[in-house]
Order: C-alpha cells, then structure tokens, then sequence
C-alpha cells in the first residue's frame, strides 16, 4: 500500500453518521444537514441509496485466493450491473477500485490519524476521509465529479463497514 503525501486541506463537505450507535445504518450529511446517501450494513452484504439510486453491497473472496483477489461489488439494485468494485490487493500491495471504467487508488495520509486519500490515474487527490469518533469525514478536490466523490464515499465506507474485521482505518 503506498502513503500519499498530501491530504486535501478543506473542510468537510460531508460526513457519514451512524443513525443509531448500536446498529449499522449510516447517512452521508453535508455540514448544512442534506442528507446525499445511506448505507445499512446486514454481516457481508449491505443495501445503499444515492439519490434515487438503489445499490446492492457484497463482499467476495475473503480471504484473497491465489488466483481471485478479494473485493467489494457494488450494484445497481434494478439491473444487477456492477457500477464499483473494490480490490483488497492487486498483487503490488495497492488498493484500488473501479468505478464506471475509471481507476481509483487508496493510500493514507496519516495512518495515526486515520486519514486516507483516494487518488485518480493521474495521482491526483480526489477525495480524502479521516474517521473520528462522530463519523468519516469526507474532504473533496475542488475538481470532483458529484457523482464520482458519492460513489468513492460509499465504497469507502461499505469497505470499512461489510469487511470488518479484516480492513479498518
């Protein structure tokens, strides 16, 4: 897994919260109350929302096998089309994940802070989350795509969230 040096330095534009402390249904809120997802969380799959978009969250092939890679789908409810994926390893110790056709990886920032930063292609910082106590920050490039940024902060979190206790920030 590789450190990015550089952290998006704005404030939140939005945070996953817990609905309930004792059980697994979160809601992405920007910091004027909107909410822009949810997410509930049943063991190794999970059901999302963005919008009026219904996703379906599973995690296969856990641990890794030689010749498959562990992963995270995420797909649309109606259709069963993969629109992300999540690959714990891709042999080079990166992880990284797919959406629409785009490749994103993820590295940390600050490990001791629980910061990490997701990067496209070009190594360009996208998006960044650091986990408190009151939920997942989500910090933003001033050049991200709506629905790209949502799309990374859900996979994000159904990651943390469907593979515990393998993958943790």
């Amino acid at each position: 897994m590789k450190s990015k040096s550089k952290a998006i330095e704005t404030e939140p534009a939005a945070k996953w919260v817990s609905r309930r402390w004792w059980n697994k249904e979160f809601d992405l809120m920007t910091s004027g109350g909107d909410k822009l997802a949810s997410l509930t969380v049943d063991g190794f799959r999970a059901t999302a929302k963005i919008g009026d978009r219904e996703f379906r969250i599973q995690k296969r092939n856990w641990p890794p096998t030689d010749t498959e890679e562990g992963a995270v789908t995420i797909r649309e409810a109606a259709t069963g089309k993969v629109v992300a994926r999540f690959a714990f390893a891709d042999g080079q110790g990166a992880y990284h994940a797919e959406i629409s056709g785009n490749l994103f990886w993820v590295g940390w920032v600050r490990w001791w802070r629980r910061e990490w930063a997701w990067t496209d292609t070009h190594d360009e910082a996208v998006l960044s989350t650091r986990r408190r106590w009151s939920g997942l920050e989500v910090r933003l490039a001033a050049k991200a795509d709506p629905d790209t940024w949502k799309m990374l902060a859900l996979l994000h979190l159904a990651v943390l969230e469907v593979s515990r206790p393998w993958f943790r920030t």
